[in-house]
């Protein structure tokens, strides 16, 4: 009989066979594993009682769900949990407890949330926890402490929150934290206390701080907001600056500028003060207009300065420089600032569209001005007693005007239109009133024009210079331009 040699690799494929064999009939024998997922859920339960206890529970879940529950008792207990999830959620909880302890949890997910929840009590304990997530969120909870402790934390996500809780205060507590990102806040919290306990090195948020380097620091976030007196925050070591939120500034603005605009800019501080920046170039001009509003809370008074700056060709290939120093205008104003009808410069915005003289671009109170007569009231009393009413235009008054006019020097009897009179009509005394008539139709035509005038020159021109951006003033300015404009 023959025998062949046998070589190391028919040998190594004979032994893989026979494990392959011998594990396709004989399965492996380990510990006992829970894949059972659970779901409980009960809706308004009295006196409910739940316990889960589980070893080595690999890949299941479980949820407890109790709507409007009075008295429920809630207790879940893991030991060695390896992807697996605990969810318990209470709607409109009353007396209520709930208790966690997890050992040993890797991979896996706990999250309770309570909803209006009242004298209830929540408790957590975590044992060497691995790449978790932890997450506890309470809204509108009354007379319900929140109770985190954690030993042993590595690469975990941890996240408690509070909106507006009432008697109810916080505790966090994480031993040997490494790694872990971790968010604490409290918003609205009313006799609330938050106390923040963690062993381990913070991750600065200061882009030049300096870290150990080992990747061992925690990310961590402890806020409050709008807490009262009754509720302290307390962090050890001391809780972390938020970080740093650059915050753009824009020209003339202070701590309260918030506002950039079209066609110009706006700045507003604390004090009240209003710088308007505005550019535009007409026909070859370029016009600069800058006005400064000066607010006073003693007089309840404003004061208005306007600069315009006028850059124009002189023919010879040179700029000219013209300033113009407006006159200040001060005027009474209760809230010049908070109200934007009485005044336009409280505006958030200033757009000027199109072309115009630097006339165009003011902005005045519409309650300064009389659209009747046309006439700006905004001046002092002296200057109204210096200038002679108007008189509205009618036949009567043109008559009444013809009638009690007489010519007292050549000044009164200039006019552009004015007919020499005949010398012969003269010397016969015949120029009485025939002359004095044509002299007041004429001037009375031409104060009609000068006040109908067009800004612009022409209608389009006109309402493309009204400010847009605040409409009982664009619709005077409309109607204005509507009256002047043919």
């Amino acid at each position: 009989m023959r025998h062949f040699p046998t070589t190391n690799a028919s040998v190594t494929r004979m032994i893989l066979a026979v494990s392959l064999l011998w594990i396709s009939t004989n399965p492996c024998q380990g510990a006992e594993s829970n894949f059972e997922d659970l779901d409980l859920s009960v809706d308004m339960p009295q006196n409910e009682k739940v316990e889960v206890i589980q070893d080595d529970p690999h890949s299941n879940a479980v949820h407890i769900a109790h709507n409007i529950p009075t008295g429920s008792d809630i207790y879940v207990k893991q030991t060695n949990p390896y992807n697996a999830s605990v969810h318990i959620s209470l709607n409109v909880a009353n007396d209520c407890q709930v208790r966690a302890e997890m050992e040993n949890m890797v991979n896996c997910a706990l999250h309770v949330s309570l909803n209006g929840a009242s004298k209830s009590q929540v408790d957590v304990t975590i044992s060497k926890c691995f790449n978790s997530s932890v997450h506890l969120s309470f809204q509108n909870p009354v007379n319900t402490p929140v109770k985190l402790t954690m030993d042993e934390s590595t690469q975990c996500q941890i996240h408690v929150s509070q909106n507006v809780p009432r008697n109810s205060p916080m505790d966090v507590t994480i031993n040997g934290a490494i790694a872990n990102e971790i968010h604490c806040s409290q918003s609205v919290p009313q006799s609330s206390p938050l106390t923040f306990f963690l062993d381990g090195t913070i991750q600065s948020n200061d882009p030049e701080g300096e870290d150990d380097g080992d990747g061992s620091a925690n990310q961590v976030e402890v806020s409050q907001s709008a807490a009262d007196d009754a509720s302290p925050l307390q962090c050890t070591p001391e809780c972390p600056e938020p970080e740093f939120v650059y915050e753009y500034d824009y020209y003339g603005n202070g701590d309260g500028s918030k506002v950039k605009s079209e066609g110009g800019k706006i700045g507003e501080n604390n004090s009240g003060n209003v710088r308007v920046s505005v550019q535009n170039t007409i026909k070859g001009q370029q016009i600069s207009t800058e006005i400064i509003r000066q607010s006073s809370s003693s007089d309840s008074r404003t004061t208005m300065t306007r600069k315009t700056t006028t850059t124009q060709s002189d023919g010879n290939g040179g700029l000219n420089t013209i300033e113009d120093n407006r006159k200040e205008q001060v005027f009474e104003s209760s809230d010049p600032v908070n109200n934007p009808d009485q005044n336009l410069l409280a505006q958030d915005d200033v757009n000027i569209l199109g072309t115009g003289s630097t006339q165009n671009l003011d902005l005045k109170d519409p309650s300064d001005y009389d659209f009747n007569t046309n006439r700006d009231e905004s001046n002092n009393e002296a200057d109204h007693s210096q200038s002679e009413p108007e008189i509205p235009y009618s036949d009567s008054s043109l008559e009444h005007d013809q009638s009690e006019h007489t010519s007292t020097s050549a000044e009164d009897d200039y006019s552009p239109d004015y007919q020499v009179p005949d010398l012969n009509d003269v010397s016969n005394g015949e120029h009485s009133d025939h002359g004095n008539e044509s002299l007041v139709a004429d001037q009375s035509v031409e104060d009609q024009s000068s006040n109908q005038q067009c800004p612009g020159g022409s209608l389009e021109v006109c309402i493309d210079v009204c400010p847009g951006s605040h409409p009982r003033a664009f619709a005077v300015c409309v109607a204005e331009c509507g009256q002047r404009c043919p």
